[in-house]
């Protein structure tokens, strides 16, 4: 047998083992606890640049890029006699980096089913996708030197290679277009795939049996997601399928809240994102598809679930400007994903947002709370610090909603709303007993400081940004725009005395002001 071929099995069989470590890490926290820790603050959370750059990876992701590549130029090179055997060693590394791209499906499914976060299995898909791109390149050239050799075999393989690379740029213009980025990714996909299996039918049976299993778990997969979407969507109520529809539509500044009223009662936890899709809207609409964190939900006899809506372009920007059409309409909802953010066990929990972070930092306070209210939480305090120029009626609505409940302790929550765009005499502000208005930037030091003083205190700190890390006693939770979200990061790796464990969440709001340092009340 090939020696290639031996590689490709070998590596398809190291994804496994990748997914077993994963698996062991978690189980590090309660075996390994120092190991674990060190890991953590020194190669998992670090950044390579201090500052705010395009490219910031942390340390991890670094020793990750330079081993896959390291391997792969070994791989391409060792006892390698002629062109043919390297454009051979080219094909192979090419379709074992894409089998499991198109084995995998939808990307959210597979990282949920990994039990590994969106942005973390979306680095995974880009340096896989990446790295098929550039081997795929390297047997396009070495074949293409012998031009005499123009067969179909041939054609499909340089359409593949377009294809391929076409996805290796697409997601440039994802932020900028996503319906055309999404209706675009899903045609290059499908010609991809079709191109590759005339390209590879000269091959060998072996090649063609590692495509026709990737297939076919491709299928596996997509009918287990497409039948959970079924059975979340549809429920039979006298003898009629009835469908999620839009109860309640409101419009907050260049923003919308959507209530769906749901058939059957949702299980929403912390950290997790929905993609919605609108069944009857305008023309097109069917097929696009749409990932929303959830804000809000209700989980009485009528459950209802409440998602955020900020306009941006294309479809969020035209059901901005009518938001009355989508009132009563049917929707279909894919999900829940992302990996969920469990802080009942921590004794205090800090949460960081900043403008639209506070839209998915609202889940972690609704659930820990009510973890509390039932004595299922060993938190004694939670502390939200809220960085923002805006603050509309729903929020005040659903945050109210908390502290008006008579079933927590009233030490439990202090919520700390900064507003430094507002003028003021005095820069804190009291509003009753557990709301503080700040007209200055947080600051993020005093904050942590203030509640690393209380002895033998669990922390629990959480935020948003490109990265789901975990590193526990402080527990942090961080939904910002970048500065902050930075600031954070940095103070939480200064502190060595106490374990303090950061959340990163995948929501991230719009990079809009940035601003220093400031105060802490």
């Amino acid at each position: 047998m090939d020696p290639a071929i031996y590689f490709s099995i070998a590596f398809l069989t190291s994804l496994c083992i990748i997914w077993l470590c994963l698996q062991l890490f978690g189980l590090a926290t309660h075996v390994w606890g120092p190991i674990e820790r060190w890991l953590r603050r020194h190669i998992i959370l670090p950044q390579v640049l201090d500052g705010q750059y395009l490219f910031n990876p942390t340390r991890i992701e670094v020793i990750c890029y330079v081993l896959h590549w390291t391997c792969m130029v070994v791989f391409n090179t060792y006892k390698v006699s002629n062109e043919r055997e390297a454009a051979s060693r080219a094909a192979y590394a090419t379709i074992a980096h894409l089998l499991p791209l198109v084995c995998s499906g939808q990307l959210s499914f597979v990282s949920y089913s990994f039990g590994i976060s969106g942005s973390v299995g979306l680095s995974f898909h880009e340096a896989f996708g990446w790295m098929a791109a550039v081997q795929g390149a390297v047997h396009s050239i070495i074949e293409l030197q012998d031009k005499g050799h123009w067969t179909v075999q041939t054609k499909a393989g340089l359409v593949a290679l377009c294809s391929l690379l076409a996805l290796s740029c697409l997601p440039f213009a994802r932020s900028l277009a996503y319906e055309i980025f999404l209706v675009t990714h899903q045609l290059l996909v499908i010609t991809f795939a079709l191109a590759l299996w005339l390209h590879v039918q000269p091959l060998n049976n072996i090649v063609r049996r590692l495509c026709f299993i990737a297939l076919l778990l491709f299928i596996a997969t997509s009918c287990y997601r497409y039948a959970r979407q079924i059975y979340g969507n549809f429920v039979p109520i006298r003898k009629r399928m009835r469908l999620i529809e839009i109860e309640e539509v409101r419009k907050q500044d260049d923003s919308l809240i959507l209530g769906l009223h749901l058939p059957r009662s949702w299980r929403i936890r912390p950290g997790q994102h929905l993609y919605l899709t609108v069944l009857v809207f305008r023309s097109g609409s069917i097929l696009q598809r749409h990932p929303f964190t959830v804000t809000w939900w209700n989980a009485s006899q009528e459950p209802r679930m409440y998602l955020m809506i900020r306009a941006q372009r294309g479809w969020t920007k035209s059901i901005l400007d009518r938001p009355d059409l989508l009132k009563s309409r049917k929707v279909w909802l894919d999900g829940p994903y992302g990996m969920p953010v469990c802080l009942e066990n921590y004794g205090t929990v800090i949460l960081f947002a900043s403008g639209d972070g506070i839209f998915a930092q609202l889940p972690c306070l609704k659930a820990v709370t009510e973890a509390c209210k039932i004595s299922r939480a060993r938190t004694r305090r939670i502390k939200l610090i809220w960085l923002t120029n805006e603050f509309n009626e729903q929020l005040r609505e659903w945050i109210q909603t908390i502290l008006d409940d008579e079933d927590l302790h009233p030490d439990l929550l202090d919520l700390c709303i900064h507003e430094p765009n507002t003028q003021m005499s005095s820069k804190v502000e009291s509003r009753g007993r557990r709301v503080k208005i700040v007209h200055d930037v947080p600051n993020v030091r005093r904050y942590l400081q203030s509640e690393l003083n209380h002895p033998e205190t669990e922390i629990a700190v959480t935020g948003e940004s490109r990265h789901n890390h975990y590193s526990a006693i402080a527990d942090e939770i961080v939904s910002a725009y970048p500065v902050l979200r930075q600031s954070v990061r940095n103070e939480v790796l200064k502190i060595n005395k106490f374990q303090m464990r950061l959340f990163e969440l995948d929501y991230q709001p719009n990079d809009k002001d940035q601003y220093d340092s400031g105060i802490s009340a």
